[in-house]
């Protein structure tokens, strides 16, 4: 199972993580699932698939933007397992990356050596301290 919730005193009444499914350009399905919180001032989504789509993206964009306004500490990007992006999805990136800076939230990224390939490229790599 990719979503694990610690700390919980009610475990049982846990619900499953939220996913959305794409599908892209090529016919592959991307994946979104939206891990539970870790704890009240953490955030972890993972991402995975093919992550070119503008509703995955948007998806993605959303999900960020309402934890860092609702005073989230840190948000966890776990890309990991992302397998494309494009530029469209970089600039995604340095937009919240803006917005958590601004709102003083620590944005922590994993990454795929395809996403990691993808910020150097744009020139980008050096506005994030990746954490693998």
């Amino acid at each position: 199972m990719l979503w694990r919730r610690r700390n919980l005193r009610n475990v049982s009444q846990a619900s499953p993580p939220k996913s959305d499914h794409y599908r892209a350009s090529n016919g592959r399905t991307v994946s979104v699932r939206r891990s539970l919180p870790d704890s009240a001032a953490t955030r972890i989504i993972r991402l995975e698939g093919d992550l070119r789509r503008d509703a995955a993206i948007e998806s993605v964009r959303q999900e960020c933007l309402q934890d860092i306004q609702h005073g989230r500490r840190r948000v966890v990007l776990d890309f990991e397992h992302v397998e494309e992006v494009d530029t469209k999805f970089i600039a995604c990136l340095v937009c919240l990356r803006r917005m958590a800076d601004a709102a003083g939230v620590a944005l922590e990224l994993h990454l795929s050596p395809r996403v990691r390939d993808w910020l150097e490229l744009c020139q980008t790599g050096h506005l994030f301290r990746p954490a693998s």
